[in-house]
């Protein structure tokens, strides 16, 4: 096997400062692996083929500092969509975001938004900025209109904490 060039390695070529970051992250949870034991901020309920993957792995389910808010975020939290919450009756929403790492492609994105349509549920829908694959989010005809009347929310990113324990969130697609 012919040897690799170093100046192919990705992190050579980043050039924003998080996303350093995030590979450095990246870089420790791979070696992590080697580790007698992993504690995860997870739990089986949600994640139970990730978890089954690794027998070194200990879920404890989710965890938040005391002081977690003096921690940057990658994006900012856009805390209008607790106002919409509040405004849903009791357990009704559905609430979906996948995280800082997941990346969609067009047709994911089109059976997401076809399918949240299809719930005829209200819906609170975290979008990042970089949630598509290197192309731009283009939606489904009429979805927009969706949003618009109500019926769901989107944000960027939102108060992760908040939004979970609001009384109106109910089932959770996340990552």
């Amino acid at each position: 096997m012919p040897a690799v060039d170093p100046a192919l390695f990705g992190w050579l070529h980043i050039g924003k400062e998080d996303e350093k970051e995030m590979f450095q992250y990246l870089l420790i949870c791979l070696q992590s692996i080697q580790d007698d034991l992993v504690l995860c901020n997870s739990f089986p309920e949600i994640e139970f083929l990730a978890i089954n993957l690794m027998k070194n792995l200990m879920p404890i389910r989710p965890l938040l500092s005391h002081n977690h808010l003096q921690f940057p975020m990658l994006w900012t939290e856009d805390s209008s969509c607790l106002g919409w919450l509040d405004q849903q009756p009791a357990r009704s929403v559905i609430y979906v975001s996948f995280g800082s790492i997941t990346l969609l492609n067009q047709h994911q994105l089109h059976e997401l938004a076809h399918g949240l349509e299809l719930t005829g549920r209200p819906f609170l829908w975290v979008s990042r900025p970089d949630l598509m694959d290197g192309s731009a989010a283009v939606y489904p005809d009429g979805f927009a209109r969706i949003v618009a009347a109500g019926h769901g929310c989107m944000v960027e990113w939102a108060p992760r904490k908040e939004v979970l324990s609001h009384p109106s969130i109910i089932p959770l697609l996340a990552s």
